[in-house]
């Protein structure tokens, strides 16, 4: 099982940079995978319970992007997948930032969270531009 799950995982390039980059990409995506799919779980049982199945579809649209970044990982497109995982979790920290603004701890993290990840995925410089875009939100 261990080496089932490890070979979807595993990176696929030669260079050694690159390959850094896809084994975490790949590790994160892993990670989210099985998070996803725990809490899809539990809204199944939610909804099942309260015999509304309105919010299944809406839930299972969240799938899109990280399969999408998981397609392009496979494919050697490191930086369009690494592009597409840092935009959905923008996407979020945006929306948190909107309704609640910067008063919510959990917004001024994730922003903090993913301009690491942008460092580690891309490189500094994005980093540095991301942080940049960031503080042209918050302000």
């Amino acid at each position: 099982m261990k080496k089932l799950i490890l070979k979807y995982f595993a990176p696929k390039s030669v260079e050694p940079e690159i390959h850094r980059k896809e084994l975490v990409l790949n590790s994160m995506l892993g990670f989210f995978f099985l998070m996803l799919a725990i809490f899809e779980l539990l809204v199944i049982r939610h909804e099942i319970e309260s015999i509304s199945y309105t919010g299944v579809f809406v839930f299972a649209i969240s799938f899109i992007p990280f399969i999408s970044s998981y397609y392009f990982s496979r494919k050697g497109r490191i930086n369009i997948a690494s592009a597409i995982f840092i935009s959905t979790f923008t996407i979020g920290s945006i929306y948190g930032l909107v309704l609640w603004s910067a008063y919510l701890p959990a917004v001024l993290l994730s922003f903090t969270l993913i301009t690491i990840i942008t460092g580690v995925l891309i490189n500094s410089r994005a980093a540095f531009l991301y942080a940049i875009f960031v503080s042209f939100l918050l302000i």
